[in-house]
């Protein structure tokens, strides 16, 4: 008897560690849902990156060209850019709406399918009303499967896997419109080398002769160590120093344009970059929903670091 009364606080000990235990929620897609924000906060991050970016290139467009024509198109078509970068930022809202809300299933799926509708008309992408089965485009077609496996799934961890893909291919080709800004600054680097052309044109053309004058001299072989064609090449190399300042001036022109316009071209590059990477925060929340971890955004806002970097750089050149 007594021995059985020294084990019962063992036993007691044991088992409320067993309830203990079976009283912490499990990493599953059934315990509790993870928070949003960081995806909201990182969609928020790059459309102010990528807005910043669209206003450092304008500033240098203007800068760089005499009428501003360049400057004001691409201020226009950058604009109609950001609106779709707007949209991510909203449709992340919307899904921290649809993860933390206390509703039934089906409701909160309805929501995630009405958020990728929302975010493909912030990128252009026309949808049909619900119930229309005819789309107007490839890109509609696209993301209106998405948005029906989204309605007919049974869970939103399953809904989200979907609106993964929805997500993704949206943000593609929001990324690939902002590149197609870069024809502008192409456009303008081609500009810029046409006027270094007009100015330097006809000193780069007679350098060109005298080193060709060289060239021939130097294909005589032998001949060439004559004391007539000795005296020829001094005199060539003498007109060479003659023209060499002014050759410098124009490389160094030349140089300028090159770098400018590459800069322009990497920020532009990068905005595009930081919505491609988008999907990979969204990506962490699928798999926070499945696992009841945190999400992991890092990928995303790197994106935004580079952004801020390749904007300064421009700017002190």
């Amino acid at each position: 008897m007594n021995r059985l009364l020294r084990a019962l606080p063992h036993r007691w000990r044991i088992l409320r560690c067993l309830l203990l235990a079976l009283a912490v929620p499990l990493p599953t897609g059934c315990g509790a849902l993870p928070d949003a924000s960081a995806l909201v906060d990182s969609a928020w991050s790059i459309h102010a990156a990528v807005r910043s970016a669209g206003a450092a290139v304008e500033a240098e467009l203007r800068r760089y060209e005499e009428d501003g024509e360049a400057a004001r198109r691409f201020a226009g078509e950058w604009a109609v850019r950001i609106d779709s970068v707007k949209g991510i930022a909203e449709y992340a809202g919307a899904v921290q709406g649809v993860v933390e809300a206390s509703g039934r299933t089906r409701e909160r799926i309805a929501a995630l399918a009405g958020g990728i509708s929302g975010l493909a008309g912030a990128a252009g992408i026309a949808m049909p009303p619900a119930g229309i089965v005819a789309v107007t485009t490839e890109a509609a077609g696209i993301v209106l499967e998405q948005v029906n496996r989204i309605r007919a799934a049974k869970s939103l961890e399953e809904a989200m896997g979907p609106a993964q893909e929805a997500v993704g291919f949206i943000c593609a080709r929001i990324a690939a419109d902002l590149r197609t800004t870069d024809e502008i600054v192409q456009l303008l680097e081609a500009d810029a080398r046409s006027r270094l052309q007009l100015r330097w044109g006809d000193e780069q053309a007679y350098r060109q002769q005298i080193e060709e004058a060289r060239r021939a001299v130097f294909r005589l072989g032998a001949p060439a160590l004559e004391p007539a064609n000795q005296a020829r090449l001094r005199e060539l190399d003498d007109l060479l120093a003659a023209t060499g300042e002014r050759h410098t001036l124009y490389e160094d022109a030349l140089r300028a344009v090159e770098e400018r316009t590459r800069s322009i071209r990497e920020v532009i590059a990068a905005a595009a970059g930081a919505v491609e990477a988008w999907p990979s925060a969204h990506a962490q929340l699928r798999a926070a929903i499945a696992s009841g971890r945190s999400l992991n955004i890092a990928a995303a806002m790197s994106t935004v670091v580079e952004i801020r970097d390749l904007v300064q750089r421009m700017r002190d050149l």
